[in-house]
This record gives C-alpha cells, sequence and structure tokens, in this order.
C-alpha cells in the first residue's frame, strides 16, 4: 500500500506539473493572443489612414482633371449676342468684367481696335464703347440692320441690311462715305491697309478705297458671301455655298477650301492659317495653301464669331459660350459663360 500510495503520489505530482505547464501555455498563448490583437487593431487604424490618405489623393487628382492650372493667356475679349448686351471678358480669369448695355435689339457685330469697342445691331445703329464699358457715341445713319462692323486706324466700317458700307470717323461719328454697289444685304465688312472689303448676299465680294473708290469685284461664290478677313496681301471670305475662299488681292481665286458640311459663318486670318466657323458646329484651320490642318469640335451649336490676336482664338456659338483657345495646341483653354441668348460675334481686345 505505501508503494502504490507512492506512485500515486508520483503520479499526481506529474499531473500537477503538466497541469501547471499547460496553464502557462495558455497563459502565453492569450498574451500572443492579446498581442496580436493589438496588431490587428494598429493595422486597421493604418490602414482606414491610407485608405483616407488615398480618398483625399483621389479628391486633388479630380479637382486638378477638372479646374486644371493653366498658363496665363492674357488679355480680354467681347462678345456680342442676341441678348441684346455685349460682354468684356478677362481672358485668364474667365470673369466677364462687364456688361455693355444700350442697343434695343439684338446685337449682330463687334469690332474691337484703338481702345474702343464697336457694335452694330438690329437697331440700326453702330455704338462706340470705352473698354469700362461706357458708351461714347452713337452713329445713327444706315436705314437698317446693321450686320457688320470693323475698325483700324481711327476708322469704322459698317455694312448693313440697306445694301450699303458706310466710312466713319471714329473721333467725332462723321459719316464721311457711303458705298454703294451691292444690290442685296451687305453681311460682312472689313478695313486694313488702306483698303475696305465687303461681302453680300448678292454673292460677290468687293473691294474699295479708303475715298469709297471700286477697287475689285470678285465673284465665285455659289450662295450668300456671309463673312470675310482682309489683310494686305490677302482676302478670306466664307459663305451659305459651305466653302471658303482665298482672293488675292487682284481678284483672283487662289484656292477654295471645302469641308464643312453647312454655312460657313465667320473666317479670320492668323498668320499662315485660315480659320473658319461653321452650321456644322466646327472650326476649321486651314494652310493658305487649302489643306485643312485641324478640325475643332467643343461647341454644341454652330459657331458664328471667330477673333484672333496674336496665339489667342475666341469663338463665339449658338450654344450661347465663348471659348478661348491658343494656335499653340488647339485645345479649348477657356469658356466663358454669361450671355442668355445666341452669341453672334466676337473680338479680341488689345
Amino acid at each position: 500500500q505505501d508503494l502504490w500510495r507512492q506512485a500515486g503520489m508520483g503520479f499526481g505530482g506529474a499531473m500537477d506539473d503538466a497541469v501547471a505547464m499547460l496553464k502557462e501555455e495558455v497563459t502565453r498563448l492569450a498574451d500572443e493572443v492579446r498581442k496580436l490583437t493589438q496588431l490587428r487593431q494598429e493595422d486597421i487604424a493604418r490602414i482606414s489612414a491610407l485608405e483616407n490618405s488615398l480618398e483625399n489623393l483621389k479628391g486633388v487628382v479630380a479637382d486638378v482633371v477638372e479646374h486644371p492650372v493653366r498658363d496665363p493667356i492674357g488679355g480680354m475679349v467681347v462678345s456680342a449676342s442676341e441678348d441684346k448686351s455685349l460682354r468684356v471678358w478677362d481672358v485668364d480669369s474667365g470673369e466677364c468684367l462687364h456688361v455693355l448695355e444700350g442697343h434695343s435689339d439684338p446685337v449682330y457685330c463687334v469690332d474691337s481696335a484703338d481702345d474702343i469697342i464697336v457694335s452694330g445691331s438690329l437697331d440700326r445703329t453702330v455704338r462706340v464703347w470705352n473698354f469700362a464699358g461706357a458708351c461714347l457715341q452713337v452713329l445713327e445713319g444706315h436705314t437698317d440692320a446693321v450686320y457688320s462692323v470693323d475698325s483700324a486706324n481711327g476708322l469704322i466700317v459698317s455694312g448693313g441690311r440697306d445694301n450699303t458700307v458706310r466710312i466713319w470717323r471714329a473721333e467725332d461719328g462723321t459719316c464721311i462715305h457711303v458705298l454703294e454697289g451691292h444690290n442685296d444685304f451687305v453681311n460682312c465688312v472689313a478695313i486694313a491697309d488702306g483698303i475696305v472689303a465687303s461681302g453680300s448676299d448678292d454673292r460677290s465680294v468687293r473691294l474699295w478705297g479708303l475715298d469709297g473708290s471700286p477697287k475689285a469685284v470678285m465673284e465665285g461664290h455659289t450662295s450668300y458671301v456671309s463673312c470675310l478677313s482682309l489683310r494686305a496681301d490677302v482676302v478670306a471670305s466664307g459663305g451659305y455655298d459651305d466653302a471658303v475662299r482665298v482672293w488675292a488681292l487682284d481678284g483672283a481665286c487662289q484656292h477654295i477650301l471645302e469641308g464643312h458640311t453647312s454655312y460657313v459663318y465667320c473666317v479670320a486670318l492668323a498668320e499662315d492659317n485660315v480659320l473658319s466657323g461653321s452650321g456644322d458646329k466646327t472650326i476649321r484651320v486651314w494652310g493658305l495653301d487649302g489643306t485643312c490642318r485641324q478640325i475643332l469640335g467643343s461647341h454644341e451649336c454652330w459657331v458664328r464669331g471667330l477673333a484672333v490676336r496674336g496665339s489667342l482664338v475666341a469663338s463665339g456659338s449658338g450654344d450661347k459660350t465663348v471659348k478661348i483657345w491658343t494656335t499653340h495646341n488647339w485645345q479649348v483653354e477657356r469658356t466663358l459663360e454669361g450671355h442668355t441668348d445666341v452669341i453672334h460675334a466676337v473680338a479680341c481686345l488689345a
């Protein structure tokens, strides 16, 4: 019995030792679980912080994409609208600096030179404004709507639905010549280097001297001539025949630029390019050799107005917006919104 008791006691001691070891192991494992749990919580916290940072970064990226930091372009543009107003815009900020009100009917045309803005309207008047938006003069003489204006070197030229072209002295608003020769509406006029050009529903382009004397008649368009651009060595015209024509000053047609699928409403000469805007909602950039170099599509309606100054290009549309482009990349740099009706014309301010 003593031996059995001793054996039992030995077995019991071994059991106690085993139990003790198991308790220690349980304690150790519990500590490990606690440490792992703590690490897990820290990992979760770190992961959550990273996720928050990622979301913030995504927001920054989205903001940069939607509102990219752009190089300054500089300058101002002015737009004329069916809403009877003109707006002067800062190109870089996109802010409307001034709203020019005074015309009693839609404003069809606008130009700028010599620190003035000139506009023409269905109300039969030409108005002269300063860049701050003050109306300096109201020029009266046209007997119907004024469709086009241009200005240079102290002179203003206007054309309209009364079939005439008028030359005005900018300083006092005196009409010094009335040019008659077109037998239908005069839709477009331009002045440059001592020459006046005009285009008409009679399908012709005419050149005149500053004294009103006729210089050349250019015929070739098969429908209304709606727009033109002039410089010392070349004339570009566009029409309701969907074509742009490039003319020498002697009246010879040098190139016919075809590609638009609707009326050509506006043209602008820019260095060795001709820009044209159309009812097909596009702007085309042509070489003077007749090749189409770019097709720009951003407006949601017809493109009615184009203006170029240096590398700055402005376009106005029936979608009520003005878009700013540069000749460096032919991309839209700004979209200017504020008019409540279609835009008929744009001009770049000096």
